[in-house]
């Protein structure tokens, strides 16, 4: 066992799925203004799912059985993108979805760089893993991750690489059951299944570079 494994924070009770990011409004000034205060009065609302929101998105296991709310939110991005002639980028925000974990108290593991089906599930493919040792790392801007298997125990190493000493985050949770994993992925496949369905076109199942 490394050094910072024994000082790991246990967090209790963490829950995972996959999250689909819900905006709640459609940007429409120059790019790259879209947080700027000048620029706040270029916003207009977007039609909000009623579906339990965490964070900024719905959870697969929340969206199941009201799929048609999601597709009333895409449904109205697209008609706000017409309205203003703002072409959605091909990999446009309002269709994010990402790995998401979270307990009754804060969880401060993220994946702020994943955002399609295929990234959420080499996640959690990786958390399947029934061999010791380290299962997965990745960084990207600002942002880097180690998780360790060891003992039943998922123990999860995040720090920003360029100010690794004062933003590491060390916490360790029970391993999460395949079955539950599993059942995640498929939920999710099932929901975007359904969204291609009804637009006729896939902007969730993979990152387009």
């Amino acid at each position: 066992m490394m050094d910072w494994m024994k000082n790991a924070v246990a967090v209790d009770n963490v829950e995972i799925d996959i999250g689909f990011n819900i905006r709640p409004s459609f940007y429409f000034g120059p790019s790259g203004g879209t947080f700027a205060k000048e620029f706040e009065h270029l916003h207009e609302k977007i039609y909000q799912p009623k579906i339990t929101l965490n964070e900024g998105c719905v959870l697969s296991r929340h969206v199941m059985g009201f799929e048609s709310e999601l597709i009333k939110y895409y449904r109205d991005v697209i008609r706000l993108s017409q309205k203003h002639e703002k072409r959605l980028l091909d990999c446009d925000p309002h269709f994010w979805l990402f790995p998401f974990m979270y307990s009754t108290l804060d969880f401060p593991i993220s994946f702020p760089r994943y955002d399609h089906f295929d990234e959420c599930e080499y996640v959690f493919k990786a958390l399947m893993s029934e061999t010791e040792g380290e299962i997965f790392d990745d960084e990207d801007q600002g942002w880097e991750l180690h998780i360790y298997l060891q003992d039943g125990k998922l123990y999860f190493h995040q720090s920003d690489p360029q100010d690794s000493e004062q933003s590491q985050i060390q916490v360790v949770v029970q391993q999460f059951p395949k079955s539950e994993l599993s059942k995640r992925l498929e939920q999710t496949q099932q929901i975007i299944n359904t969204l291609i369905k009804e637009f006729g076109f896939d902007r969730w199942s993979r990152h387009i570079y």
